[in-house]
C-alpha cells in the first residue's frame, strides 16, 4: 500500500487556498473519517517558514566573479596549510567560504566535501561536542536543503540538535529555538517522505515537543504562556499518526513504517489495535488542547481573542474526530465567552464569518518549497462549492483550471474538497450552510 503521506505521482506538493470575501486561507486539510488517502492540502502562506542559516545565494555575485572566489580560497587553503599544516583552525574557516561559494555556482558535492573537511578541522581541534562546529553543520544543512536530500538533512537535523542537547544539558532553555526547529522539520519530513518509514517522523516531532513542554515547565511552571506552542505541537502530531494509522490499512502495514517496533508496542499490542491507537491520539491531542484552555484562565492579562481561539480549536479537534454535537456545543461557548469577555459583536462575527478547512490550526515547518516559484507557473485548479451545517463540502463544480483539459488534477482537486472537514460558519454562535465557497488548488510541479 502506498503511504497516505506520499503524494500523487508526479505532484510534489498540492495547496489549497480559499478566496472567500475577505480571503480566508484553507490550511492542511486531512480528516479521520471518511479520508482518500491521496487528500492531502496545504496552505503554505499560513506557514511561518523557519529562517535558513548561511544560504547567501540572494546576494551571491555573479559565476565567473565566484570562480575567481574559489581559486582565491583555494590559494589560501594551500598556503595555510603549508605554514601551519592541515589542521590549522584558520583552515576550516576558509573551507567554509569556499563551501558557500561552491554551493552558489551549483557544485554541490563540491561545497559538501569542503564543509565536511571544515567540520573534521573543527573536531580535530574542539572536541566532538564543540559549539564552534554548528555554523559548519548549519551550511552543510542549507546544502542539503538545495539539493533535496532529505536523508542526509534528516541525520544533519539530528545530529544539530545532538550536539546542543550534549553542550547545554537536556532541560537549558537555549534548547528550546533548536527543539522547535527540529520538530518543524519532521513535521515538514513527514509530508515530503515518499518512503514506507514516514511514520517514524511524527514519533519524533511528538517526543520534541513533550521535550519543550517540560523544559518550560520546568523553569517556569505549568501555567507559562510559552508553553501553548508546543502543546499545539504535540496535538498536531497526534493528529497526523491518527491520520496515518487511519490510511495504513492494516496492522501489519502499518507496523513497517517505523524503525522503532518496540516503542510502537507499547500503543499497538495487537493486530485490532490501530482504532486503539487513533482514540490515543485524539485524548492526547484533546488533553493538550484543554491544557491550553486552561493556561488562558490562569492569564487573565491574556487576550480575550487567545482564549476564544483556544476554544475554536478545540472544537476543531472534536470536528476533526466527527464528534459533530460536541463541536457545535464548544463553537458555542466560543462564542459566548467572547461576548462575555466584552468584544464587540462584529469583532466576534469575523471570527466566524467564513468556513475554514481544518486543522486550521498550523505549526511553524521547516519550507522546504521552492519559494521563487510562482503560483502561475503552476498547474491550478479553481472550484466553487457548498459548506454544509456539519462543514462538509457539497455542489463542487470545477470553474477554471489549467490546463484546462486535465481530468486527472480536476479529479484529485474534487477528491481533496470532499474529503476535507470544513469549520462551518457561524451566525450567533450557531453553525450555519455556505454557498458559494472558492478554493484555488496549486499543484507544484
Amino acid at each position: 500500500m502506498r503511504n497516505a503521506s506520499a503524494p500523487p505521482t508526479g505532484i510534489l506538493w498540492p495547496l489549497l487556498v480559499m478566496v472567500m470575501g475577505a480571503g480566508a486561507h484553507a490550511a492542511e486539510t486531512l480528516m479521520i473519517t471518511d479520508i482518500p488517502a491521496e487528500a492531502v492540502a496545504t496552505d503554505s502562506k499560513l506557514l511561518e517558514p523557519l529562517q535558513q542559516v548561511g544560504d547567501v545565494t540572494d546576494t551571491a555575485p555573479d559565476p565567473e566573479t565566484l570562480k575567481k572566489t574559489v581559486d582565491q580560497y583555494e590559494h589560501s587553503i594551500s598556503e595555510l596549510q603549508q605554514a601551519h599544516g592541515v589542521f590549522y583552525d584558520r583552515i576550516g574557516e576558509e573551507l567554509t567560504g569556499l563551501g558557500i561559494a561552491y554551493r552558489n555556482l551549483g557544485q554541490y558535492p563540491e561545497a559538501l566535501a569542503a564543509f565536511n573537511r571544515a567540520l573534521h578541522i573543527s573536531r580535530v581541534n574542539n572536541g566532538l561536542q564543540n559549539l564552534q562546529q554548528l555554523p559548519i553543520i548549519e551550511q552543510i544543512i542549507a546544502t542539503n536543503t538545495a539539493t533535496g536530500d532529505w536523508a542526509a538533512l534528516d541525520q544533519n537535523y539530528q545530529y544539530l540538535y545532538w550536539i546542543n542537547r550534549r553542550s547545554l544539558g537536556a532541560t537549558d532553555l537555549r534548547l528550546l529555538p533548536v527543539i522547535d526547529r527540529l520538530a518543524g522539520w519532521h513535521l515538514n519530513a513527514y509530508t515530503l517522505a515518499a518512503d514506507p518509514l514516514s511514520f517514524n517522523h511524527l514519533l519524533s516531532a511528538n517526543t520534541l515537543f513533550l521535550d519543550a513542554a517540560a523544559i518550560i515547565e520546568t523553569n517556569y511552571g505549568p501555567y507559562d504562556q510559552r508553553l501553548i506552542n508546543p502543546l499545539y505541537g504535540i496535538a498536531m502530531a497526534n493528529y497526523q499518526m491518527a491520520f496515518h494509522a487511519y490510511n495504513s490499512g492494516d496492522y501489519v502495514d502499518f507496523r513497517s513504517s517505523t524503525t522503532n517496533p518496540n516503542r510502537l508496542e507499547l500503543m499497538l499490542e495487537e493486530e485490532g489495535a490501530i482504532q486503539e491507537l487513533i482514540s490515543h491520539t485524539y485524548r492526547t491531542g484533546k488533553m493538550a488542547m484543554l491544557r491550553v484552555i486552561d493556561i488562558n484562565a490562569h492569564n487573565p492579562d491574556m487576550p480575550a481573542t487567545a482564549r476564544g481561539t483556544a476554544l475554536i480549536y478545540l472544537g476543531d479537534w472534536y470536528l476533526l474526530f466527527n464528534r459533530r454535537s460536541t463541536a457545535n456545543e464548544t463553537y458555542a461557548l466560543a462564542y459566548a465567552r467572547l461576548t462575555e469577555s466584552g468584544m464587540h459583536k462584529d469583532e466576534i462575527d469575523k471570527l466566524f464569518e467564513h468556513p475554514r478547512s481544518l486543522p486550521a490550526l498550523q505549526m511553524p515547518v521547516v519550507n522546504q518549497l521552492d519559494d521563487a516559484k510562482e503560483d502561475n507557473d503552476n498547474n491550478y485548479v479553481l472550484a466553487k462549492f457548498d459548506v454544509s451545517k456539519t462543514g462538509k463540502a457539497t455542489n463542487i463544480e470545477i470553474i477554471e483550471a489549467k490546463p484546462a483539459d486535465d481530468e486527472l488534477i480536476q479529479r484529485r482537486a474534487k477528491d481533496a474538497i470532499r474529503a476535507t472537514r470544513f469549520r462551518p460558519r457561524l451566525e450567533d454562535g450557531q453553525p450555519v450552510e455556505t454557498t458559494d465557497v472558492n478554493i484555488r488548488y496549486v499543484f507544484h510541479e
